[in-house]
C-alpha cells in the first residue's frame, strides 16, 4: 500500500487558515530575527517531539498526557522568561501556556473521583489541541517555517470557504485603466432668505 505525503505547510500559505486571527506575514508585513524564527523552529521540533501529545488520546494514558503536557508548560514558561520584547512569539508563548495551565486545572480538580472521566479528558485535550494548532499555525506564518508533520493533524484546515486573496492585475500599456470611484453625491441644503 503507497505512504500518502501531504505537502507541509509553511509561512504566508497559512495565512487562509487563520481567518479572524491577526498574524503579521514574515517578508510581507514585518521581518523577523533570524534569532526568534531559530526559537520558533525549535519549539515546533520539540512540540512534535512529545508525541502523545498529537497522537490519538486513547494511544496514551491520562497520567501520561497530564505529565506531558505539564512538561510543556515548563517548557513555555522558560521561553516566555527569554521573551524580553513583544513580538508574535512572546504573544503564542502566552496563549499557548494558559492553555496548558487551563488543562493541567480543569483535569487536576478531577482526579480520584470514580466515576469515567474519558470523554471529559478527550474534551480537554482536543480543547488544549485545537488552541496550540491555532497558535502553531499563527507561529508558523509569521516566521515562514514549515510545520512539522507530526503537529499537521492539529492545526486549522484550510476551509473550502476561505477568500483567495486575487493576484494583482498589471498595468500593462494599453490595459484599460480600473474604474474611478463614483462621486459622492451631498444634498444641498436650500439658499437662505429665499421665501
Amino acid at each position: 500500500m503507497p505512504v500518502l505525503k501531504f505537502a507541509k505547510p509553511k509561512g504566508k500559505t497559512l495565512a487562509s487558515r487563520l481567518s479572524g486571527v491577526s498574524c503579521p506575514i514574515a517578508g510581507v508585513t514585518w521581518n523577523p530575527s533570524h534569532e526568534d524564527r531559530a526559537r520558533v523552529q525549535e519549539l515546533l521540533e520539540y512540540l512534535e517531539s512529545r508525541r502523545g501529545f498529537h497522537r490519538p488520546f486513547n494511544a496514551e494514558t491520562v497520567q501520561f498526557l497530564i505529565s506531558l503536557i505539564r512538561e510543556i508548560d515548563g517548557r513555555l514558561k522558560d521561553e516566555i522568561e527569554k521573551s524580553h520584547r513583544p513580538t508574535p512569539l512572546k504573544e503564542s508563548l502566552i496563549g499557548m501556556q494558559a492553555a496548558c495551565e487551563r488543562f493541567l486545572e480543569r483535569t487536576m480538580r478531577t482526579q480520584g473521583m470514580a466515576y469515567k472521566l474519558e470523554v471529559y479528558y478527550a474534551t480537554c485535550l482536543g480543547e488544549l489541541r485545537s488552541i496550540l494548532g491555532l497558535h502553531i499555525a499563527r507561529l508558523a506564518c509569521a516566521y515562514d517555517i514549515e510545520v512539522p508533520s507530526e503537529l499537521l493533524a492539529i492545526i486549522p484546515r484550510e476551509s473550502e470557504y476561505a477568500e483567495k486573496t486575487p493576484e494583482p492585475v498589471s498595468q500593462a500599456k494599453g490595459a484599460s485603466k480600473p474604474a474611478s470611484k463614483p462621486k459622492s453625491r451631498t444634498r444641498r441644503s436650500p439658499a437662505k432668505g429665499k421665501a
